[in-house]
């Protein structure tokens, strides 16, 4: 028969071996002889999901009651208000530790003030504060957040309130075909404020690639107006919306970003200084530079083999019209600006010219003309503010498939001067 003694020592061994197996997962035990019990000397206060704070450690010979606030709800959400007029909502902060808690302050960020909250105080086990936020808003769209932070000892303790007013905006800007779109792509927009509210009076304005000069119709100052985005790149709209007291109501930005999807896109554009209004159009309202595009062994103005206003959508690939391989040129402007833009899905191999003719000035004189490549909407080649006079032919340089090699000259020996054309195409003055 086991002895009292032999039956404690057998405790202890296994007592011994249990805490050794709790070591992997507590930093340190203590073992009761006499019942064989293992003991956590460092147990940490675990928490749900809660605004739950504690404060220092315990000490390592003995762990005091813990400090502890909670809060409930754990988030301040004061909706949709309206604007100038003051809203409030009670937070409820419990000391749900086992010491008396002496909460020194709280401090809050945004727009967002404490109401008469009677701080610093303190709050007993199983005590309440009710913590009173105040809030007015300024506008009536967006969301506004902040947040509240209340300090308290022992322990150094803090917790943390998040704020949030108002609801998410609506889009003040809406555009019809996307934000994503191809060059020639008349956008069909429309503004209105974001949280409702009368508007009176509106002003678009937009930031555009350089060299477009895309404009809004039938004006700017219109709810819905329409904008033709001719040229590849970034537009940056803004639209400024006032009420009838003749204060701004809203002011939104919204971008479009416009990428040619051909496997080659030639676009080209000039401005004019002698031109004072290059949005303007009609018979010669402004100047007029031509783009071409030339198969491997064709001439210029051949009307075959060149893509130029004469010869827009020529035939050079499969005789089959769903075969998608034939060039084209989608824009002719012939008073001003441009841009005139050269489009192609699928090209046969060979080495393709790439060239610009200023047909006619108007009498507005010299232009500065850029031209740009893009391969699979990617930009490959650029020349910038290249003059040209009447009659100037730029033989900008070559596309070679396979491969889209993009070559070509900005220099003054890539002109020809005076390449004026017999009849029928005689345009010299």
């Amino acid at each position: 028969m086991m002895t009292t003694e032999s039956q404690r020592l057998r405790s202890a061994r296994l007592a011994l071996a249990a805490c050794a197996a709790a070591m992997l997962a507590l930093p340190a035990c203590l073992v009761d002889v006499d019942s064989g019990r293992v003991t956590d000397t460092d147990a940490t206060t675990a928490t749900g999901d809660t605004a739950t704070t504690t404060g220092a450690d315990a000490e390592d010979t003995a762990e005091p009651p813990a400090a502890r606030l909670q809060a409930a709800p754990l988030r301040c959400e004061f909706g949709l208000g309206a604007v100038g007029t003051t809203m409030s909502r009670t937070v409820s902060i419990q000391n749900t530790g086992g010491v008396a808690v002496d909460v020194s302050q709280a401090t809050l960020t945004g727009p967002f003030t404490l109401g008469d909250n009677h701080l610093p105080r303190t709050l007993a086990p199983g005590e309440t504060l009710a913590l009173t936020i105040d809030h007015t808003p300024a506008s009536a769209c967006g969301v506004t957040a902040g947040e509240a932070r209340l300090t308290y000892s022992p322990g150094d303790g803090e917790l943390v309130i998040p704020i949030e007013a108002g609801e998410p905006s609506a889009d003040a800007i809406t555009i019809a075909e996307g934000d994503e779109v191809i060059p020639q792509t008349r956008l069909h927009l429309e503004g209105r404020p974001s949280c409702g509210g009368a508007v009176v009076a509106y002003e678009w304005t937009v930031a555009q690639p350089v060299g477009s000069t895309a404009v809004f119709i039938p004006s700017a100052t219109v709810a819905a107006p329409t904008l033709e985005v001719n040229v590849a790149g970034l537009y940056e709209l803004e639209l400024t919306m006032w009420g009838e007291d003749g204060e701004i109501v809203e002011r939104v930005q919204k971008s479009v970003q416009v990428t040619p999807d051909e496997q080659l896109h030639v676009e080209l554009l000039w401005r004019t200084p002698a031109d004072e209004d290059e949005t303007d159009d009609g018979p010669d309202a402004g100047s007029d530079l031509d783009l071409h595009f030339l198969r491997p062994g064709a001439d210029w103005f051949d009307a075959a083999g060149d893509v130029y206003w004469h010869n827009a959508e020529p035939n050079w690939g499969s005789i089959d019209p769903l075969v998608d391989d034939d060039p084209s040129l989608d824009r002719d402007d012939t008073d001003g600006a441009g841009p005139e833009n050269m489009n192609v899905d699928v090209l046969a191999d060979g080495a393709y010219r790439v060239g610009v003719h200023y047909w006619d000035d108007h009498g507005f004189g010299a232009s500065f003309a850029t031209l740009r490549v893009y391969a699979h909407g990617t930009l490959v080649f650029t020349c910038e503010d290249v003059e040209l006079a009447p009659g100037d032919l730029w033989e900008v340089g070559t596309v070679t498939m396979p491969g889209l090699v993009v070559s070509g000259s900005c220099g003054d020996e890539a002109i020809t001067h005076d390449f004026y054309l017999p009849p029928p195409y005689d345009q010299q003055p």
